[in-house]
């Protein structure tokens, strides 16, 4: 059974909700929505390669006011210092994203699915520590 066969099953499993896809490379995708202890939704994509799984949190929040990009932008400093194993960011559009890789081929014999989802709950608890410093910026006046 193949890394994505096992983490769709621990995710059947746990009774988790995803939508399973394939982006044109072939590379096997899942797609999770979370709830933050705001209360806001976010997407957690996860990517599966050969050696590793790359890990993102889409639609955290979106940043249109460039006046408040820079306050953004240490806000995001901060976290990248404290935050060693992922890198939030702005995106082309704006919006902020989270993101982490996970190398597979570190694990001590066969791929564990309950290490990567153990991980995908250390990148969430990471957004809601930053994600109310982002939205005071983003409601400030």
């Amino acid at each position: 059974m193949d890394m994505t066969e096992q983490f769709k099953l621990l995710l059947d499993e746990d009774e988790v909700f995803y939508k399973a896809d394939s982006f044109s490379s072939g590379r096997k995708v899942f797609r999770i929505p979370q709830k933050l202890k705001s209360g806001a939704f976010v997407e957690v994509l996860v990517v599966f390669y050969d050696d590793s799984v790359k890990i993102a949190v889409l639609k955290i929040a979106s940043v249109e006011d460039v006046e408040k990009r820079g306050e953004i932008l240490e806000i995001f400093n901060d976290a990248n210092r404290s935050y060693k194993y992922l890198k939030i960011y702005l995106d082309d559009e704006g919006d902020v994203v989270a993101e982490s890789d996970l190398v597979t081929d570190l694990m001590v014999g066969e791929f564990q699915p309950p290490v990567l989802l153990a991980y995908m709950g250390a990148i969430l608890r990471t957004v809601n520590d930053v994600y109310p410093k982002i939205m005071k910026v983003l409601w400030s006046d």
